[in-house]
C-alpha cells in the first residue's frame, strides 16, 4: 500500500468540512482499509504549459514533406497517429527537441 507524499501534512480547515472516502485493498493480507481525505480551502488554479507531467503526451503537426522535422519527432520518441493524422510525443521531449511550437491543441 502506498501513501501520497503529503499524507502526513497537517491541513488547516475553514468553514464547512468536505471529505472523500477512499477504499484501499491489500491483497496479500486480504484487508480492506477505509481512508478519509479532508478537503480544505478551494482556490482557482490554472496550470501553465511548463507544469505538464513528464509523461503527458501532446500532438504535433509535422507534414510528410518536412522530413527533418519528422525525423526529429521520431528521435524524440514520437509516433504517428493515423486516425488524427498527427504525431504524438511526450511533452517534455517536445520541449527539449524544440518542437513545442508545432503542438496542436485539443479541439483545434
Amino acid at each position: 500500500m502506498e501513501q501520497g507524499r503529503d499524507a502526513n501534512r497537517p491541513c488547516r480547515l475553514r468553514g464547512r468540512v468536505q471529505y472523500i472516502l477512499h477504499y484501499r485493498y491489500d491483497e496479500q493480507r486480504q484487508k480492506r482499509f477505509e481512508t478519509v481525505e479532508l478537503l480544505g480551502e478551494e482556490n482557482e488554479w490554472k496550470p501553465s504549459e511548463e507544469q505538464g507531467a513528464a509523461d503527458h503526451v501532446v500532438q504535433l503537426r509535422a507534414p510528410w514533406s518536412e522530413v527533418e522535422v519528422r525525423q526529429q519527432v521520431k528521435e524524440a520518441g514520437g509516433w504517428w497517429a493515423p486516425a488524427s493524422r498527427l504525431w504524438v510525443v511526450r511533452y517534455d521531449r517536445a520541449v527539449a527537441w524544440g518542437l513545442k511550437e508545432r503542438r496542436v491543441r485539443e479541439g483545434s
